[in-house]
């Protein structure tokens, strides 16, 4: 069980309560998944599923929180006609001594503009909400590897998923060795720029000269590992002198999420 599971976990119990879940059965329906298999999620027996993570950005909850603790718990949702519901709601709320024939009238006022106003247009307002990060090819998932030194080409990703004021960027993934860590081979994933080591974070260090993506764990002796996550449970030793954390792993990213920048 790693530390920063338990964390996501104790902010994704947060969130449920957050939405009105008292129960975790509830909340784990709406998500889909079974109640124990949510249960190890909101403990931190299990890493949080990237699938799981963009169902949350789909109820508002703001990723970048949820994952490193920084920002607030839910996205800045940006002023929009208001939809149905919350206009019944506040006509609801405003009647302390319900007068059923207004209310009736204002509800069929209501439903009569919901049919004739033309449907606001989302997607394509979120379609643009894209920010530009750098893009680097080729980091390790298996032995160190020289990484590309070219960071001129930009790709734009959604803005939820970069926290503002933060330094980002996409990096490609070559390797195996995070496969039960849901990183795979060829993935697009999202990175953080940070110098800071973090114990059971899953970091890019570079070590001997070349870069890898590794979970990193403090040792007894307050040294460094790198651990494989593919089921071979293989370790690297680092060399306190010899080794640099360039970011946190932050999310893999959708294929349909990233953008070239022509």
């Amino acid at each position: 069980m790693d530390n920063i599971d338990i964390q996501i976990g104790e902010r994704l119990k947060k969130t449920r309560y957050l939405l009105g879940f008292d129960k975790a059965v509830a909340f784990s329906e709406k998500l889909g998944l079974e109640n124990q298999t949510y249960g190890r999620y909101e403990k931190g027996e299990r890493g949080l599923p990237d699938k799981i993570k963009f169902q949350l950005h789909e109820m508002g909850v703001n990723i970048s929180w949820l994952v490193t603790g920084q920002g607030d718990p839910f996205l800045n949702i940006p002023n929009k006609k208001i939809p149905i519901i919350e206009e019944i709601q506040n006509i609801i709320e405003e009647t302390v001594e319900p007068k059923f024939e207004e209310m009736e009238a204002k509800l069929k006022s209501l439903e009569k503009q919901l049919k004739t106003d033309p449907e606001p247009t989302y997607g394509e307002e979120e379609a643009e909400d894209f920010r530009k990060v750098p893009y680097v090819r080729d980091i390790a998932a298996g032995p160190p590897i020289h990484q590309s030194a070219d960071q001129s080409e930009l790709l734009a990703i959604p803005a939820w998923l970069a926290k503002e004021g933060g330094r980002y960027y996409v990096a490609s993934i070559r390797g195996t060795s995070m496969s039960e860590a849901d990183i795979k081979d060829g993935d697009m994933v999202l990175i953080r720029c940070t110098d800071i080591p973090r114990n059971n974070g899953i970091q890019v260090v570079r070590y001997q000269g070349k870069s890898t993506l590794k979970r990193l764990r403090e040792t007894e002796g307050k040294g460094w590992e790198l651990l494989y996550e593919d089921g071979t449970s293989r370790v690297i030793q680092v060399d306190s002198t010899d080794y640099e954390v360039q970011g946190d792993f932050v999310i893999v990213l959708p294929k349909n999420a990233v953008r070239t920048i022509v």
